[in-house]
C-alpha cells in the first residue's frame, strides 16, 4: 500500500538515464529501517550494498 502511494508521488529514477542504485522497493525499505529501527546509514550501505551518500539521498528523497 505505501509503495503504491510512493508510485503515484515519486518519479524514481529519469526516462532514459542511468539506472539508480536502488529500486523504489529498496529505497522504502531502506528509508523504513532507518526510521523504525535506528539503524545507520552505514549500515545501510552495508545491506543494501551502496555507499552511505547514496543511502542519505535515498532517505531525503523519500522523507
Amino acid at each position: 500500500m505505501l509503495l503504491t502511494a510512493l508510485t503515484h508521488h515519486i518519479t524514481w529514477g529519469k526516462p532514459g538515464g542511468s539506472p539508480t542504485a536502488l529500486t523504489l522497493p529498496q529505497a522504502q525499505k531502506a528509508t523504513l529501517l532507518y526510521h523504525r529501527n535506528n539503524i545507520t546509514e552505514e549500515l545501510l550501505a552495508e545491506l543494501f550494498n551502496t555507499s552511505p551518500p547514496t543511502i542519505s539521498r535515498t532517505i531525503n528523497t523519500l522523507e
